[in-house]
């Protein structure tokens, strides 16, 4: 089991390697907080603070809730910390988990590092654009 890193495309440094199939990730300052797709935000008070990291778990790829968490997380609760996504996702998405938040993916099969790696590279750019990016559409035009 690896951790991959969604910004760099690259497994994830030393600090960040799982040491054990029960957790994903070993944050020296706080375990994880971990939870899964169908299972509310924690309380903000509950949520890791300095460099600790939130694992979200997809019980199956098609489920777009921990999108929405991560994406969550990152704008209404300010959160900074890494945002793991674990259990059943697949490198098709992995562009979609770096848009909404998340920095890693726990990749439990060496073998499909290359998939990630190229499933980041393959696309250069973003076939739709954010709403609020400078690139968009609904910018440009009055109201």
């Amino acid at each position: 089991m690896k951790l991959f890193d969604l910004a760099s495309a690259d497994l994830a440094s030393a600090d960040l390697v799982p040491s054990s199939a029960d957790s994903p990730v070993d944050s020296p300052s706080d375990s994880p907080v971990e939870f899964g797709t169908a299972d509310p935000i924690p309380p903000v008070d509950d949520l890791p603070k300095d460099g600790g990291s939130i694992v979200i778990t997809f019980a199956k790829f098609s489920d777009g809730r921990g999108f929405t968490h991560a994406r969550r997380l990152r704008a209404e609760f300010g959160f900074t910390g890494p945002i793991i996504a674990a259990g059943h996702i697949i490198p098709d998405q992995a562009e979609f988990l770096r848009r909404c938040g998340f920095s890693h993916v726990v990749i439990i099969d060496d073998a499909k590092v290359p998939q990630w790696k190229y499933a980041l590279s393959v696309i250069p750019s973003r076939f739709q654009t954010i709403l609020d990016s400078p690139h968009s559409r609904c910018l440009s035009q009055p109201h």
